[in-house]
């Protein structure tokens, strides 16, 4: 039986890691969020200069999203490149196996969890 769930899991690796980051990204998506809304009280917590206000988090975290994102999508697209140039030239084990590295798997699944969510 543990060797059955080992093979399961040496096959569906790739899903395995970019559903394990896209899990993480949404409880911290959820934990912002409860903070945010005040739902999850931190303030007794933290001491008041940790706290701004909308506008000044709007002004570094606009570009800050913005280079996340590029930098995710040159990433993707580099990915995607290596991928289709060298995919005539390598078998497809070559291909699944540098799929399977857990760098690409990282970026891959914080590409779908920025394009899905």
């Amino acid at each position: 039986m543990l060797t059955r769930l080992r093979i399961w899991f040496f096959n569906q690796a790739t899903w395995i890691y970019n559903i394990e980051y896209m899990i993480i990204s949404i409880f911290i998506l959820v934990g912002v969020t409860l903070v945010d809304l005040k739902i999850w009280d931190v303030e007794s917590y933290l001491p008041q200069f940790m706290f701004t206000d909308a506008s000044l988090a709007r002004i570094i975290l606009a570009p800050l999203a913005g280079a996340l994102l590029t930098i995710t999508t040159f990433t993707f697209s580099a990915i995607l490149a290596v991928m289709i140039k060298y995919s005539n030239s390598y078998s497809s084990k070559t291909i699944e196996n540098f799929i399977k590295e857990k760098s690409t798997m990282k970026v891959l699944g914080d590409f779908y969890r920025r394009v899905c969510i």
